[in-house]
């Protein structure tokens, strides 16, 4: 389960792809899971990283659960 993420702004679909992430989806499963293409995954992610000041997956998962907008 995941909290807001007001300091961010992030979206409900950036929080649901990087949920996806930390259970272990890469790109294409977390597209298919989602019901939507890898490019939109993408786009969510690069949307993701900017308001969080990282620059990959990793960073970005361990920011989440580190300030715990990210729950495993």
């Amino acid at each position: 389960m995941m909290h807001c993420a007001i300091p961010y702004r992030l979206t409900h679909q950036e929080k649901r792809v990087l949920a996806l992430l930390l259970h272990g989806h890469h790109k294409k499963t977390a597209a298919h899971a989602m019901g939507v293409s890898i490019n939109t995954v993408s786009f969510h992610l690069k949307n993701a990283y900017a308001k969080l000041g990282v620059h990959s997956k990793t960073e970005a998962v361990v920011k989440g659960l580190v300030e715990g907008f990210l729950v495993p």
